[in-house]
């Protein structure tokens, strides 16, 4: 990912961070090359020669998105599956 790829990315972590409120649950979303989505998994504001900063990790969690939208999906084609045959039985 470029540079000015983790913009968005710095920015929402700042924001919520400075704001006081958890960077854990945050999740942010950006088009890139192609969409990813990212959840840091802590933020803490430091400063470095006088200059505040934001300290922080987060991981990538596309390809787990991408895995429970097509688990729910199948189950979701499973349950009509299933009561379409629970209807016809009957």
């Amino acid at each position: 990912m470029s540079e000015s790829g983790w913009i968005p990315i710095r920015e929402s972590i700042h924001k919520t961070a400075s704001s006081g409120s958890s960077v854990r649950d945050l999740e942010v979303s950006f088009a890139q090359e192609t969409a990813r989505s990212v959840r840091p998994n802590f933020a803490e504001l430091i400063e470095i020669n006088g200059e505040p900063c934001a300290l922080s990790a987060v991981a990538d969690i596309t390809e787990a998105k991408k895995s429970e939208e097509a688990r729910q999906a199948s189950e979701g084609r499973f349950s009509q599956f299933f009561r379409l045959c629970l209807n016809t039985a009957t």
